[in-house]
């Protein structure tokens, strides 16, 4: 054999390796690819139900959820399980000389509340701020009440999906009302009373979350792309928790109370989630 032959067999043999790694390459990514789509995939549910354990997680945690479930025409119901007075804003409120009662502090909260939601594009009837939601910080206490509290939401909407916070996993040490809503969230999905699940990832803790091996992590809205007005819509939600103008009875607790989760979501406006179902 010549050496010039030799020299021909080997490039052949580069390119054949080369094509190898790219089919190889280009098949895990087709897979990867189907994989996001029937995780965006919800074409079996018509309703969709958001809980939001305080006002403003369902802006920080799950926006790029609701604004996909909204693209897709679902119908999104959002409840807030809590009343949200145990803010650290209350007191500094206080200090600088507003005289708030605690009842006008949550009512503040709640308007923040609807305010983002509506915003972003969710109905006003379809945000739902109940009489006998639980008293912010004592999830872990009231678990059962809790339970019952998700149990009556997703028997109104019979069928419905569910979207809320992750549980506790890897001892990621996430506020214990969020990872409290999550496990109930679960176990009721264990006895049949919910169907699709999906758990939303507090994004201060996304490289703990990404480290936890078999976990797959995916971005909301899809592809973590905004398209149309979504831009628009997620900045008027921020806006809700961010201004202050106290004659128009705006605080900006939202805003106040964990700025640099804002200031996070700002940097890279996307939601994640992870599919219960597929771990």
């Amino acid at each position: 054999m010549t050496q010039n032959r030799v020299f021909k067999l080997i490039i052949a043999l580069f390119c054949v390796l080369i094509l190898l790694a790219w089919g190889i390459g280009f098949s895990k990514g087709a897979q990867a690819g189907r994989a996001y789509e029937a995780a965006l995939d919800s074409s079996g549910y018509s309703t969709v139900i958001y809980f939001s354990a305080h006002q403003d997680d369902e802006t920080l945690e799950d926006f790029g959820g609701i604004l996909q479930d909204l693209r897709t025409g679902k119908e999104v119901h959002v409840v807030l399980c809590s009343d949200g007075s145990a803010s650290g804003i209350y007191k500094q409120l206080l200090q600088e000389g507003h005289d708030l009662t605690i009842e006008e502090f949550t009512a503040l909260r709640d308007i923040e509340f609807t305010n983002a939601l509506v915003s972003l594009g969710v109905p006003e009837e379809n945000v739902h701020i109940p009489d006998d939601r639980l008293q912010d910080g004592t999830f872990p206490e009231e678990r059962e009440r809790l339970k019952d509290f998700v149990r009556y939401w997703v028997e109104q909407y019979p069928g419905a999906a569910v979207r809320t916070h992750s549980p506790k996993i890897e001892g990621i040490e996430n506020h214990p009302d969020h990872t409290t809503v999550g496990d109930v969230c679960c176990e009721l999905q264990d006895e049949g009373v919910i169907k699709e699940l999906r758990l939303f990832i507090d994004r201060w803790h996304l490289e703990e979350y990404q480290a936890i091996e078999g976990l797959t992590l995916y971005k909301l809205p899809a592809y973590g792309k905004l398209i149309r007005d979504e831009a628009d819509r997620l900045a008027g939600a921020a806006k809700a928790y961010s201004d202050i103008n106290i004659d128009l009875d705006r605080y900006g607790i939202g805003g106040r109370s964990v700025a640099g989760y804002w200031a996070q979501l700002q940097a890279d406006p996307v939601s994640y989630f992870y599919d219960r179902e597929a771990q």
